[in-house]
């Protein structure tokens, strides 16, 4: 990335005019982009040709200069293309003001930001942008028998640059099947060895991982050398980085496989100052305080903001499609939290949806933290307590969550007493008396689980305790009702995890550990306490959707 011009005042304003070089540029303009923003840069338009002697049905290309302020991004990886629309703000005679129009932003192609405010993280990245060291230095490549991937992997994106996949024959020697297997085998491997020929870049690339489950790497890389001793012209290359290329073991060829890859300590000493290795082990320290001291690990925004005020985080775990919040204000929220952590002495790891790992922290709200020392929940009870409530009706009880004590049943929810009148104190007192107003970064969150009762549990029912396994029958909507999931349908079985142990959504963990046995009731989670920005396209689950689980509580082991 290339900064042509850059500027912005004191409050934060102003305009920065960039031109994105490298692929990776892109992304990290998508990171920049927000709805609300302004962008300006060239364009064409079609319009209707105004010479007389053209058909009066012809049209004809101009090209303009407009700026449009953002209403949706729409960013390809493949293409290496943005595009950007929402209402035009230039005067043009061929593009009224106000009318939408759409911007394609390219590689070698300027154009200029301008914000309201451009916050650290904006800033932060345009330096890691310009940073003249970046570039795909870590290449891998995941495979089994007939299928293999081609990774390369940059300080913020993975990119599947090829996928070989051939159908391969069991090896059965008895019925002469070895020699088939053994033919599409090598076919298998010229497809793998043009394919990493064509897209690995030895001059940048620090290390070549292969890695496979079994021996099929290690059968892979001596075919490799064979063939790079044999055509040195074409595979020369090869020979010339053999000391470049480490061997590791992987579960499965697919790129989920890149995970465990770079958790493995070999080859994170190697790619130990990468981008995308920090992460890993990062989510990793995580996971593993999860594990073992579950009191210094929390997740999501509603309990990661509540232990930041108190100054408990240690190392907070951001997601960067949250930085992309087309909400200002919410945005504003997350990044005064990295701010707060920094303050207070903490590390902050933004991850990049493109990684796997990145993918990996959405599905858990995309965000965590690792905590210094345990921290109490009540604080968020109290604020719930206080937040105004539906009323309850009397066939579907509500019942809000943060879970009751498990050994009362739910109950549905009623209106405090009124507090008799409290003797009004002296004004000095008063104003002694009064705490000190802390800033508020919840404000503005609406976020957790609540509880509709369908069928209440029989007396003296058992409810779970954290780290039991629970066995429950569910039925997975969405806000609208459209069905994604459940374990009624055909072929499908009972769901069992570990309850509060952060194995499902947290949406799960703290709902039906409300629950007892028999019971049958309605969970509505918030996106934060589902799958937050990242959503799950897998089963057409959108980003920062709310849902909604008919869940029946079987067992309890």
């Amino acid at each position: 990335m290339r900064v042509i011009r850059k500027e912005i005042e004191r409050d934060g304003s102003g305009t920065v005019k960039l031109v994105a070089e490298e692929p990776e540029d892109m992304w990290h303009a998508y990171n920049l982009i927000s709805a609300g923003d302004f962008v300006e840069c060239t364009t064409l338009r079609k319009v209707a040709n105004t010479n007389p002697n053209a058909p009066t049905t012809s049209q004809r290309v101009v090209p303009l200069r407009l700026e449009i302020q953002v209403v949706n991004v729409d960013f390809d990886s493949d293409a290496c293309q943005m595009r950007i629309s929402g209402p035009n703000q230039t005067p043009s005679e061929f593009v009224k003001t106000g009318a939408f129009h759409t911007l394609e932003l390219e590689l070698q192609k300027p154009f200029v930001i301008r914000k309201f405010e451009w916050d650290v993280f904006h800033l932060e990245r345009i330096a890691e942008a310009c940073n003249p060291s970046k570039s795909a230095e870590l290449a891998v490549v995941v495979m089994t028998e007939g299928l293999a991937h081609v990774c390369l992997i940059t300080e913020s994106l993975t990119h599947v640059r090829a996928r070989v996949a051939m159908n391969i024959p069991r090896k059965n020697v008895r019925q002469g099947g070895a020699g088939s297997h053994s033919k599409a085998m090598t076919r298998f491997y010229d497809s793998l060895l043009q394919a990493m020929a064509q897209n690995i870049n030895f001059e940048v690339a620090k290390c070549v991982v292969l890695a496979s489950p079994g021996f099929t790497k290690d059968d892979f890389f001596s075919y490799l050398v064979q063939q790079a001793q044999a055509n040195e012209a074409e595979y020369g290359v090869f020979l010339r980085n053999r000391a470049k290329f480490v061997m590791a073991h992987a579960s499965t060829g697919h790129k989920q496989a890149l995970k465990e890859i770079l958790a493995d300590p070999n080859i994170a000493r190697l790619v130990q100052d990468t981008k995308a290795s920090g992460e890993v082990r990062a989510l990793n320290d995580f996971y593993q305080m999860l594990s073992q001291d579950a009191e210094r690990a929390t997740y999501g925004p509603k309990h990661v903001l509540h232990a930041a005020q108190l100054g408990a985080v240690q190392t907070l775990l951001l997601a960067d499609n949250l930085l992309r919040n087309s909400n200002l204000a919410t945005r504003k929220t997350y990044v005064g939290l990295a701010q707060l952590v920094r303050d207070g002495g903490g590390e902050v790891h933004v991850f990049s949806e493109m990684h796997v790992s990145g993918e990996q922290l959405s599905q858990i709200s995309g965000i965590a933290a690792i905590l210094r020392f345990p921290v109490s929940d009540d604080g968020i009870e109290e604020a719930e307590e206080q937040e105004p409530e539906p009323a309850a009706t009397a066939t579907t009880p509500a019942v809000a969550l943060s879970p009751p004590p498990i050994d009362t049943a739910p109950s549905p929810v009623m209106a405090a007493p009124e507090a008799p009148p409290a003797a009004t104190p002296p004004k000095e007192e008063e104003e002694e008396a009064k705490p000190k107003p802390k800033e508020n970064v919840l404000e503005g969150f609406k976020m957790g689980v609540t509880k509709q009762v369908l069928v209440a549990p029989a007396p003296g029912a058992r409810a779970p305790a954290r780290g039991q396994n629970v066995t429950v029958h569910c039925t997975g909507m969405l806000e609208n009702g459209i069905k994604f999931w459940s374990t009624r349908d055909p072929g499908q079985n009972v769901f069992s995890f570990r309850i509060g142990m952060g194995k499902v959504i947290r949406g799960w963990d703290e709902g039906v550990m409300g629950m007892k046995i028999g019971e049958k009731a309605v969970l509505t989670c918030t996106s934060d306490y589902a799958y937050g920005a990242g959503g799950f396209p897998a089963w057409g689950i959108p980003a920062n959707a709310t849902l909604k689980f008919e869940i029946e509580l079987l067992a309890i082991a």
